[in-house]
């Protein structure tokens, strides 16, 4: 008798457990990045297996806080069996921003890499450049003069553009608190003096993400600081922006330029300004751009980068600082990683080279 009162009361526990919505409190969260992996790839990340993916990827989140400063989150590796043969995708807070496919034992090239136009079967499309991606056994390629990418490398390098994309959703108040905390220990008063009376830890995020967004580098994180405290006072959040890039242009040239220290772009004209930002005077500040304009500019942009054999995400445009911010976030929309300069923004010792007009 005892042991049915007991059988029932354990039911009885079992009920409220089940009933209660508390446990469910546990599941409200969300992983910031994610890679999924196809079933047939599975052995990318097992640790049996040498694990190539998961090392590839430590040696990502280390570049990008080398060249960026920022460290990349916690990466959640799962497998998903809704994906196609030899897929992968990554996603940012549970949705899927790139999917792509990798050919296990095999090496990836670009078709310039390997200095032939001889048809390959394996062949993929690269989503940061456009351009095509052949893949090739890795058994016949010990003899060639360039190594190619393995698969891990491939996903990798994919990982680090789609950050860099998606800063402004993976880059949270976590992350400026970690940085506030840096500079607090090296010179307290900076953090004492700007925060929050000049700017707000929302609007140190919007400057920082932005920042980032167009790959000018926050490491040295103190100075910036500094530039922040020197024009906070009299200035807007879009207006500090450009003021930091400003005194950061040595930086943002070196990263753009060749070793001869030059800088190809190609130039906005004054045809293409007036037709993307006519409306600038207006006083609602709300610049709308139609579909066809925009994918026009889009085709423009590429024809001109494939006359000059330039890589999409290689592309660099020269704009009046006035609308350089505005530009930048429109070509965002269409192409990967753009960049965008004004002659403000170029340092002493760098020479421009206009390749062509668009």
């Amino acid at each position: 008798m005892s042991e049915s009162i007991k059988k029932l009361d354990d039911l009885r526990q079992l009920l409220i457990k089940t009933i209660s919505p508390s446990p469910l409190y546990s599941k409200i969260k969300q992983d910031k990045l994610t890679i999924s992996l196809g079933e047939e790839i599975l052995d990318i990340v097992n640790p049996d297996l040498g694990a190539e993916l998961i090392a590839e990827t430590v040696k990502t989140r280390e570049r990008i806080t080398e060249r960026l400063g920022y460290v990349i989150p916690k990466i959640v590796f799962e497998d998903d069996y809704d994906l196609d043969p030899y897929e992968f995708s990554i996603k940012i807070r549970g949705l899927e921003v790139v999917k792509s496919a990798i050919c296990p034992n095999c090496a990836a090239f670009f078709e310039n890499d390997l200095g032939t136009k001889k048809k390959r079967k394996n062949v993929t499309v690269d989503e940061i450049t456009g351009k095509e991606v052949i893949w090739i056994e890795s058994s016949k390629t010990k003899d060639f003069w360039e190594k190619g990418l393995s698969c891990a490398e491939y996903i990798s390098r994919l990982l680090e553009y789609v950050v860099i994309q998606h800063i402004d959703e993976l880059f949270d108040y976590n992350d400026v608190n970690k940085y506030i905390e840096i500079v607090s220990e090296q010179n307290s008063f900076l953090c004492d003096n700007i925060i929050p009376d000049f700017v707000s830890i929302s609007d140190l995020k919007y400057i920082l993400t932005n920042l980032l967004k167009e790959e000018v580098s926050i490491k040295d994180i103190v100075y910036i600081f500094e530039k922040i405290n020197d024009y906070a006072e009299d200035s807007l959040k879009e207006d500090l922006i450009d003021k930091i890039r400003f005194s950061l242009s040595p930086y943002i040239c070196k990263n753009i330029a060749g070793d001869d220290y030059v800088i190809n772009v190609f130039d906005l004209s004054e045809k293409t300004n007036k037709l993307l930002f006519s409306d600038l005077e207006d006083e609602t500040c709300v610049i709308k751009i139609e579909e066809k304009i925009v994918n026009k500019l889009k085709k423009n942009i590429l024809k001109k980068a494939a006359e000059y054999d330039i890589a999409q995400n290689e592309i660099i445009i020269l704009a009046p600082s006035e609308i350089r911010r505005m530009l930048f976030l429109v070509l965002s929309q269409i192409l990967p990683m753009p960049k965008v300069i004004s002659k403000d923004e170029i340092s002493s010792g760098y020479v421009i080279n206009v390749l062509d007009e668009i």
